[in-house]
């Protein structure tokens, strides 16, 4: 199966028939688990994140890791570098709730995801905080405007519209 986008998958473990999701180079195999995989093609990074059971996490056939429970890894198919830790089991999706959590996310890519969400454009006028990394959380039902507040604040932004676009500067 080949994925682009988000999904949360709950499978239960075959050994003759493995389930295998690849999301370009990186391949992840089911061990018998439920887990989340976030590779949307704007985003510089694909993270798998377990909630429960065990999945191996392969990239260019090459194994990284093996994840269990409260464990999640980034891989940066751009710059080859890998990130493991531990996370809270109940935030793996917590998106399908409304939460909309990041730990240690860059901005560019937190932005990339609220214009999936809310389906609007949003550009990043200043450069130098597009790579800033944020932790943050907020429910969905906050809108794009609070979101995007919460976000300026965090980075000594600021935030205008024109012409159908939001804008941080």
């Amino acid at each position: 199966m080949s994925l682009s986008g988000e999904a949360y998958f709950d499978v239960r473990h075959s050994e003759r028939s493995p389930f295998v999701i690849h999301t370009g180079k990186l391949s992840t195999t089911v061990l018998g688990t439920s887990f989340n995989i976030k590779a949307y093609p704007d985003r510089q990074h694909i993270v798998v994140s377990v909630s429960t059971g065990k999945v191996k996490v392969s990239y260019d056939n090459v194994v990284l890791t093996t994840l269990v429970r409260g464990q999640q890894v980034k891989v940066n198919s751009r710059l080859n570098t890998v990130e493991e830790k531990k996370i809270a089991p109940a935030e793996v999706a917590a998106w399908q709730q409304g939460n909309m959590s990041y730990d240690d996310e860059e901005l560019g890519d937190i932005v990339a995801d609220l214009e999936r969400l809310y389906n609007v454009k949003i550009r990043i006028d200043n450069g130098a905080i597009r790579a800033l990394k944020i932790s943050t959380s907020f429910r969905r039902e906050i809108g794009i405007e609070q979101a995007l507040q919460v976000l300026c604040r965090l980075t000594d932004a600021t935030l205008r519209q024109s012409e159908g676009w939001y804008i941080i500067q």
